[in-house]
């Protein structure tokens, strides 16, 4: 980290304390981004839905630029985005916060549908890659 917190413009995936307060000491006043488990899938990483107004309010205590949350669908396929999509969307709202980062390739209509401002679409632009060798069964 310490030799990228001078090239980061917008740090996503902000989500726990420890990341807050290290961020915050390598690149005070950084923008970022407060990454929301909305599904409570376990294997996924993101603050709880009911911790992410404290962690917002911690990142902001430091001095950090809290520009949005952002989150992941589903990762199974199955489950409907949008129920957590809609959270999100209406924390950011309630926390007065202005980027909405949700949805993917394959979850991105329902993501705009429901309030993203930024989507992620890896997939559709360089194809499917497989997980690196440390994440794969």
């Amino acid at each position: 980290m310490r030799q990228l917190a001078a090239h980061v413009a917008l740090w996503q995936s902000i989500d726990r304390a420890e990341l807050v307060a290290e961020v915050a000491r390598r690149a005070p006043g950084a923008r970022v981004l407060i990454q929301v488990n909305a599904t409570g899938e376990p294997q996924k990483a993101g603050c709880p839905v009911e911790h992410t107004a404290a962690l917002v309010d911690d990142a902001r205590g430091l001095g950090l630029d809290v520009a949005g949350l952002m989150t992941v669908g589903p990762t199974d396929g199955t489950a409907d985005p949008g129920p957590g999509f809609e959270a999100v969307r209406a924390l950011v709202d309630r926390l007065g916060l202005t980027v909405c980062s949700m949805g993917m390739t394959d979850d991105l209509e329902v993501a705009v549908r429901c309030g993203s401002t930024m989507v992620r679409v890896g997939t559709a632009l360089f194809g499917p890659r497989s997980a690196p060798a440390a994440v794969r069964n």
